[in-house]
């Protein structure tokens, strides 16, 4: 709409009909004719003539439509762009509140850098540079801008170089226990257990960094890891988990109906951005890392990873750690000092009394075993021996300066 009927062509008269624009203090302003004009190049159709209107004031979806364009908007300035090839045909500066756009054609004479950009020729030229490499090569060839040329976006770099953008690290940590729950599941793993195990889900407290691990054959069982963690945790520790934070996969849809049934916050990171579950993805590594150690040190058969995994957390559980000013998860979750004089080396020789499995008096009341790791159902450990068998034992003489015979045991497996 504009007060200047000499910018119109094809004007036709409004012919004494009363239409009108209503501005903002409640007045009422006749329009007394409509028709076509051009901007620069850009088709401007029903332009209203309006002669007590203060300021020419343009639509930005006409304009779009209209011209296949597109308009970009910052805090100072806005561009009106071809949809096409991304040229600046127009440019607007912010005044009293609003852009006001200016005829290129109308001020070539003035400024020409103010609407033709030649850093932005100059980006073309080379080859779509960063801006770091624009300037160094400018400079070389002497080549002068203006410093009203302000060259900030180009759309084609977007589709060719759009990267994946940074993550800042998160401050937040929970003021209580099962505040937050940060949970993942890692698999299949290449070697199955012995026991057909494929997966594990973890479930970390954020309060106190606790992890919690639990086997798994197919990844369909995360919902059953889930309510068995969920009842186990709450009678605990006579509280309700407020929120879980997870990744998009899909075995986690049936937790997410529990969640959303008891009342739990979820929450899912967006697909393909798996470091917005970054502290379950980190456990994973630190898990994956020191068990993998722990296999190696032992000289022990990959298919033993998930004993030494389960190992691995049991003791990441009781060791001081950063996070928690230098506190470990256990002694922060349970509030008491884990015992240190249980622990023994994983994989060391191991002799548990195995007399109440005897068929006769004259079998021995042992047998060389490898040690394990720990049980979370009963207060012994866990000892193997050459046949593959386990057995959980509160009787058990270790000597830890002796790596239990691996040889045939391994000889055994294969």
């Amino acid at each position: 709409m504009t007060h200047q009927n000499e910018k119109l062509q094809d004007l036709n008269e409004n012919n004494g009909t009363t239409s009108s624009l209503l501005v903002g203090n409640g007045e009422r302003l006749k329009i007394l004719a409509s028709g076509t004009t051009t901007l620069n190049n850009l088709n401007l159709h029903n332009v209203l003539y309006i002669p007590k209107i203060i300021k020419n004031l343009l639509s930005v979806s006409k304009l779009i439509v209209d011209n296949n364009a597109l308009v970009e908007f910052d805090a100072n300035y806005c561009y009106v762009k071809d949809k096409l090839t991304g040229k600046i045909l127009l440019r607007g500066k912010l005044r009293d509140g609003l852009y006001q756009l200016s005829n290129v054609n109308s001020q070539v004479h003035k400024d020409p850098c103010v609407y033709m950009s030649l850093k932005e020729n100059w980006h073309r030229k080379l080859g779509h540079p960063n801006n770091k490499v624009l300037e160094k090569v400018l400079k070389n060839c002497n080549v002068k801008t203006s410093s009203r040329d302000e060259f900030l976006f180009c759309e084609a770099c977007q589709f060719g170089k759009l990267h994946l953008l940074l993550f800042k690290s998160s401050s937040f940590h929970a003021k209580e226990p099962l505040e937050l729950i940060h949970n993942d599941v890692r698999g299949p793993a290449p070697i199955l257990s012995p026991s057909n195990f494929k997966y594990y889900v973890l479930f970390i407290d954020d309060y106190s960094r606790f992890t919690w691990i639990f086997p798994l054959k197919q990844k369909s069982e995360t919902i059953h890891a889930f309510t068995q963690f969920k009842s186990l945790v709450e009678n605990q520790f006579n509280k309700k988990i407020k929120a879980l934070q997870c990744d998009g996969g899909g075995e986690f849809k049936p937790v997410q109906k529990i969640a959303i049934e008891s009342r739990i916050q979820f929450r899912m990171s967006c697909p393909y951005t798996s470091q917005q579950n970054g502290r379950a993805e980190r456990k994973h590594r630190h898990v994956t890392e020191l068990g993998l150690t722990l296999l190696a040190h032992a000289k022990m058969p990959l298919q033993y990873w998930w004993e030494a995994f389960s190992t691995l957390v049991y003791l990441i559980n009781r060791l001081p750690s950063s996070v928690n000013p230098n506190e470990s998860p256990f002694s922060l979750l349970f509030e008491k000092k884990p015992d240190y004089h249980v622990l023994k080396s994983f994989s060391c020789a191991c002799y548990p009394c195995l007399k109440p499995y005897n068929q006769h008096k004259l079998q021995f009341h042992t047998t060389q075993c490898v040690f394990l790791g720990y049980n979370n159902s009963h207060k012994g450990y866990k000892c193997l021996n050459s046949h593959g068998r386990i057995f959980i034992s509160r009787h058990v003489v270790f000597n830890e300066n002796f790596l239990s015979m691996m040889a045939f045991l391994t000889q055994e497996i294969h």
